[in-house]
């Protein structure tokens, strides 16, 4: 019985070591133009994290050339483009 708790425990303290942030975050969302209406096309479109909601810093930036938007869904890997090296033990904006 030990040797099994031993093996559990080893295997486990081995997962946490290998444990990592995920250094791509999915995000989807409706991109409209000004008057509203949802796009339709192919758009350069550039995300950015800020450490405050108005103003502040971008923290991390990347820009997705060509980004296929469908009745303005767009579907955005962030982190794809730009690694995503922030820690995520806060909000960003």
């Amino acid at each position: 019985m030990k040797k099994l708790i031993t093996l559990i425990t080893a295997i486990l303290i081995n997962c946490a070591a290998f444990a990592q942030v995920p250094q791509i975050v999915s995000w989807q969302g409706i991109i409209q133009d000004a008057n509203g209406n949802n796009l339709n096309g192919q758009f350069n479109v550039t995300c950015k994290l800020y450490d405050v909601a108005t103003g502040g810093n971008a923290l991390w930036t990347e820009t997705h050339n060509n980004l296929q938007i469908t009745d303005g869904l767009a579907n955005i890997s962030l982190g794809s483009v730009t690694t995503l090296n922030l820690p995520f033990d806060k909000q960003y904006w």
